[in-house]
């Protein structure tokens, strides 16, 4: 099983974060333990979405092409947005949340993917990046109400649908 880790940098970020933000000590504790419930489901959707691509992927050495990774990216920004959204994160913690997710599982960085969450956040209704984005939205949405995706919604399944995947 593949396990994605924060780095040391992440895990001392959200702690700053939680020290220096002592106004209102109860309000933000509950904020901090709502994002990192939050972040737990994510880091798990993104692992069971990635483990069969990845293999994939690996075999067929095709780790780092710029439209796997987009594709991907997507994906992974509309199921960690959706996620966020029903645990009623902030757009702020739901941009570092898939800051994280995209970092840990993807090796994507920072600005890279605040770049994929603007992209996602300003799509055209109807395009390629908006259907990647809804499908990862929805995927996030069976997964949170049933523990599993439908074929039709999985990674896997729109990698091969943008032509990512054979």
């Amino acid at each position: 099983m593949m396990r994605a880790t924060l780095t040391l940098s992440d895990k001392f970020e959200m702690l700053l974060q939680r020290v220096f933000t002592k106004r209102d000590a109860p309000a933000e504790t509950a904020r901090y333990d709502l994002k990192m419930n939050t972040l737990k489901l994510a880091q798990s959707f993104a692992a069971n979405q990635l483990l069969i691509v990845k293999r994939q992927l690996n075999s067929l050495h095709l780790q780092g092409v710029s439209w796997a990774e987009v594709a991907t990216s997507m994906y992974l920004v509309g199921a960690v947005d959706f996620i966020g959204k029903q645990q009623n994160c902030s757009v702020e913690d739901r941009k570092q949340l898939i800051r994280l997710i995209l970092k840990s599982h993807l090796g994507i960085s920072t600005e890279k993917s605040i770049f994929f969450f603007n992209e996602a956040l300003h799509r055209q209704a109807g395009s390629d990046s908006d259907l990647i984005v809804r499908a990862g939205a929805k995927a996030a949405k069976q997964w949170l109400d049933n523990s599993k995706v439908s074929a039709e919604f999985s990674l896997h399944e729109q990698l091969g649908n943008w032509g990512v995947l054979a």
